[in-house]
């Protein structure tokens, strides 16, 4: 039987109370989903004359308590003890954290920006964040203190992401057009003798193959050289490239992939090269530092 705890229930009210609380302020907040690690939610800042926004994020950490007294609570402050592996996670974050502490009963919300708390050598030791109700209470007096939250973050070294800036963007995606056929023939050989068949008689071996199941797979017309010497004679056909390309058989995905691929590396081997570890082709060296451009199409009739 599935059940909401308490728990989930007071840390669901406590998301409503904190969006509606910066929302009365200008401000939108954004809560995750249900598999966050750690992050409660975004909020982004927002000019509360003229409405702009600026893509300036906050990432919000929520607790929630229902009511009675907090811990350590006086009239002017309370505390909240940090387990060190939230706390870790929280100051490795590439924007500014903050920690909001509500409490339901009062509808108290206060807040505490963790990278500036904890910048202090004594609070990173101790782990404990103190609060102070008045200043650190969510209200439109907290809207200049957010916003130099982002700016003290945004020093060199920090990256703050922003989705609303003008961007170009390069692509290295190529658009992929195949032959309307696949050619395909059987052979006795293993792949290892296969490529010492070819390179006995031809030297250089083109790529653009796969062996599977005993039989050879190319765009090319296979039979005619180089490798006719290699495949069993009479026993070629062609087949629809589309019976690979629209399969939903996880094994003929693959090897169509794979002979994509290899397809490619014989088309761009003379000017590009294949970095294994990196996974990606880049241009030989050359003397020329003017712009390259390479084209090719697969041999197939």
């Amino acid at each position: 039987m599935k059940k909401i705890s308490e728990q989930q229930r007071i840390g669901q009210q406590g998301v409503h109370l904190l969006g509606a609380r910066l929302l009365s302020v200008g401000l939108s907040f954004q809560p995750n989903g249900p598999l966050d690690a750690g992050i409660d939610g975004f909020l982004e800042l927002r000019d509360s004359e003229t409405g702009e926004v600026r893509a300036q994020w906050i990432t919000a950490q929520l607790k929630t308590q229902r009511q009675g007294r907090l811990t350590e609570e006086t009239d002017e402050s309370f505390s909240y003890l940090c387990r060190q592996e939230d706390l870790d996670y929280w100051l490795g974050s590439n924007v500014p954290v903050v920690l909001f502490f509500a409490r339901l009963s009062d509808e108290c919300i206060f807040w505490k920006p963790l990278h500036t708390w904890f910048a202090d050598a004594d609070h990173r030791r101790s782990r404990k964040v103190i609060f102070n109700k008045t200043k650190d209470a969510v209200n439109e007096a907290a809207l200049p203190g957010l916003a130099a939250t982002v700016a003290s973050f945004s020093a060199p070294g920090r990256v703050v992401p922003s989705t609303r800036i003008k961007e170009s963007l390069n692509t290295n995606l190529l658009k992929v057009a195949f032959p309307t056929m696949l050619h395909v023939a059987e052979t006795t050989l293993n792949y290892s003798e296969v490529r010492e068949a070819l390179v006995e008689r031809y030297q250089s071996v083109p790529v653009d193959w796969i062996l599977y199941g005993k039989r050879i797979y190319s765009f090319r017309d296979i039979s005619m050289p180089p490798f006719r010497d290699v495949i069993e004679e009479g026993s070629e056909e062609t087949i629809e490239t589309l019976q690979w390309s629209e399969s939903e058989g996880e094994v003929t995905r693959r090897l169509f992939v794979e002979l994509l691929n290899k397809t490619l590396g014989e088309m761009v081997r003379e000017p590009l090269a294949y970095w294994r570890d990196g996974r990606y082709l880049f241009w030989k060296l050359g003397t020329s530092r003017s712009a390259r451009v390479t084209s090719g199409r697969c041999r197939s009739p």
